[in-house]
């Protein structure tokens, strides 16, 4: 209120108050930013500024508008239009673009002809009355709805031990491959539940779902495979209209026919769940095509670059867990973030005298189309069939699903 009211000085006593509570909260730096600016204390708006871009994280893109003055009025023209600029790059349609352009071209006269120049432009975007609506930048921004990003907190790992990174990869794809080659369809009985999340993590509804559920992985495509439930499929199955399907496949991403279609890199020896694992952070290639992950809305398909994490057993190389996140936000479709975790477990068939390490357990978190929700898929009652089956099998037989329930 103070900032709409241009009574600044108030607002800077409460900003700097919010700063000191959530050192975190990109938002206050950025307003704090502005605050400054206004008030014509440029190295001070310039910290600020520099802060909620740090800790933005790409949510504080609108910090380098307020940036790039700050370092105009502190005469590095140079450096201000450079951030000015990224500015433009982040935000292209912004209401302030010509404004911004004209301001940078006025930066450009000062750099080209020094001794002539004036002092900075005089404009000063109003940051402060955008950063108070709900914009994608501040839904990027809260932190608190679902876990760390992959790149926000790296689990511990053991001193001195050296990760041996061929190794770890070769006998990890061996382990998917063999999933591959000789079971290639498994099913279970899949329980859904659903929660629509408000900025907090608060459930504001719930809802669950209950499947027969059959996998048939592509033998000829790791990446590609199909599900079956017992229902339609259609939208309306599932919770919101929104299907989730593939899950299965995110550790496909080892499988050596896709893995050189990411980056990886063998972090050293950590744990999961008091089992030695070694840490393997994943990032699609950018030259390589993505075959793992899409979305689908009416006819048109998305690919979505991921990056992630997985823990691999250190004595027989199975995936324990894997996280994933997007490697960016696609804006084209409101997708502004995703983060699935997924928990491998063993699951013996004493028919086929054998052990397989199955997907036991997955959560998502999603922002999509300025929906936030949680959903949480649990496998159990396996059945396993061989590779070379000739039909489908029946899927087990499941109570009927509860009705939802908020």
């Amino acid at each position: 209120m103070h900032l709409q009211q241009k009574e600044y000085g108030p607002a800077q006593t409460k900003l700097e108050q919010a700063v000191a509570i959530d050192d975190d909260y990109w938002l206050a730096h950025s307003l704090l930013a502005d605050t400054y600016l206004r008030q014509g204390e440029f190295e001070k708006s310039r910290i600020q500024a520099q802060s909620a871009i740090d800790r933005g994280k790409g949510g504080g893109s609108s910090a380098y508008l307020v940036l790039g003055q700050a370092l105009a009025n502190a005469g590095q023209s140079k450096e201000a239009v450079q951030a000015l600029q990224t500015y433009l790059q982040y935000a292209p349609k912004s209401p302030n673009e010509g404004t911004v352009k004209d301001y940078i071209a006025e930066l450009e006269k000062r750099i080209s002809n020094p001794v002539a120049a004036g002092s900075a432009p005089s404009y000063v975007a109003n940051v402060a009355a955008g950063s108070l609506e709900e914009t994608d930048e501040l839904r990027l921004s809260e932190k608190s709805w679902h876990p760390s990003g992959i790149d926000d907190f790296r689990p511990a790992t053991a001193s001195g031990v050296t990760c041996p990174a061929d190794t770890v990869l070769s006998r990890t794809g061996e382990r998917v491959k063999e999933l591959v080659d000789d079971v290639a369809r498994f099913s279970a009985v899949e329980e859904i539940l659903h929660e629509n999340l408000d900025e907090l993590g608060h459930a504001t509804t719930r809802e669950t779902r209950l499947f027969n559920y059959l996998v048939d992985i592509s033998q000829a495509d790791p990446g590609s495979v199909d599900e079956y439930r017992s229902v339609h499929e259609g939208l309306s199955d599932f919770p919101d209209q929104i299907a989730t399907r593939g899950l299965p496949s995110l550790a496909m991403v080892f499988h050596p026919a896709m893995r050189d279609n990411f980056q990886m890199t063998c972090e050293g020896l950590g744990e999961w769940h008091g089992r030695a694992a070694w840490l393997v952070y994943f990032r699609q290639r950018e030259d390589r095509p993505n075959r793992l992950h899409a979305y689908k809305i009416g006819d048109e398909v998305y690919s979505v670059d991921l990056k992630g994490r997985a823990w691999i057993s250190s004595d027989k190389f199975q995936i324990l867990h894997l996280e994933s996140q997007l490697v960016s936000p696609l804006r084209t479709i409101k997708l502004l973030s995703e983060y699935q975790s997924v928990d491998y477990g063993p699951v013996s068939f004493p028919r086929k005298n054998a052990e397989l390490w199955l997907p036991k357990s997955a959560d998502l978190y999603c922002d999509f189309r300025r929906h936030r929700f949680h959903r949480r898929h649990s496998f159990n009652n396996f059945m396993l069939f061989s590779a070379d089956a000739q039909e489908l099998p029946k899927a087990p037989a499941v109570r009927p699903a509860p009705p939802p329930h908020n």
